[in-house]
C-alpha cells in the first residue's frame, strides 16, 4: 500500500474564514485560500473520518460553497465513505480514479516526466519530496504545495500559483469525470467538482483572466 501523502501542512482555523458563496472570490483572504486548499488536501490525503466531516460542517456554516460537500458527507455512514474512498483512489485492485497527475498527463505512466517535473518545482521553492514515499504528483501533495505558495509569509506571487495550477493540475477535470463515472456517492462527486472549480480559479487569477465571484 502506498504511504499516505504528507508534504506541506498549513492550516488556519475554519471559524476565521470570510463568509462567501463562491470559492476564492475577490473578497477571499489569504487565510481563506490556505484553509480551502488545506481542507481539499486533507480530503484527498486519506479516507474521511468523523473529524474531517466535522470540519466540513464548520466550514459550510461560514462558506456556502462547502455546503454540498458537507451535507453529502454527513448523509453517509462514515465507514461507507471510507470504504468508497479506498475503492476509488487507492485500491486494492483496479483503481477507478488514481490521484497521481502523471496517470493523466503521461498516458497512464506513473512516475513519468510530469512527476519528475513537479518534484523539481517543489525543490525550486525549497521543498524536498521524501524519497521512496508517495510519488510527488499525488493530488494531496500538489494541493498542499499550492497552500504553501499561498501563505502570507511566502515569497510566491499569484502568478506562481497560477502557473503551477495550469501546468501541473490541468488533469483535474479528467479525475472528476472518472469519479463521476465510477461512483454515485454524492460526497465524492461534490468534492472533485469543487477541486476543479477552486484550482480553475487559481489558474485564472495570474493569467490575466478575470476572477469570477462577488
Amino acid at each position: 500500500m502506498t504511504p499516505r501523502p504528507r508534504l506541506v501542512q498549513h492550516r488556519a482555523s475554519p471559524v476565521t474564514a470570510t463568509r462567501s458563496d463562491a470559492p476564492l472570490s475577490r473578497k477571499a483572504s489569504v487565510d481563506d485560500l490556505v484553509v480551502t486548499l488545506g481542507t481539499l488536501r486533507d480530503c484527498f490525503s486519506e479516507p474521511p473520518d468523523t473529524e474531517l466531516v466535522g470540519r466540513l460542517g464548520e466550514l459550510a456554516r461560514v462558506q456556502a460553497f462547502w455546503q454540498p460537500c458537507a451535507q453529502a458527507a454527513a448523509a453517509e455512514p462514515i465507514e461507507g465513505l471510507a470504504d468508497e474512498w479506498m475503492r476509488l483512489f487507492e485500491g486494492p485492485g483496479r483503481i477507478p480514479a488514481p490521484l497521481f497527475g502523471s496517470f493523466y498527463l503521461d498516458d497512464g505512466l506513473l512516475m513519468g516526466p510530469s512527476s519528475m517535473a513537479v518534484a523539481a518545482e517543489y525543490r525550486r521553492h525549497g521543498v524536498q519530496p521524501r524519497a521512496g514515499a508517495t510519488p510527488p504528483d499525488h493530488l494531496a501533495f500538489e494541493l498542499g504545495f499550492l497552500g504553501m505558495l499561498s501563505a502570507e509569509d511566502g515569497a510566491a506571487t499569484p502568478g506562481d500559483r497560477s502557473a503551477f495550477a495550469q501546468r501541473y493540475l490541468g488533469w483535474l477535470p479528467e479525475l472528476r469525470n472518472a469519479v463521476w463515472n465510477a461512483t454515485s456517492t454524492a460526497y465524492f462527486r461534490e468534492l472533485t467538482s469543487l477541486a476543479v472549480e477552486v484550482v480553475g480559479r487559481l489558474a485564472a487569477v495570474g493569467s490575466g483572466a478575470r476572477q469570477p465571484g462577488p
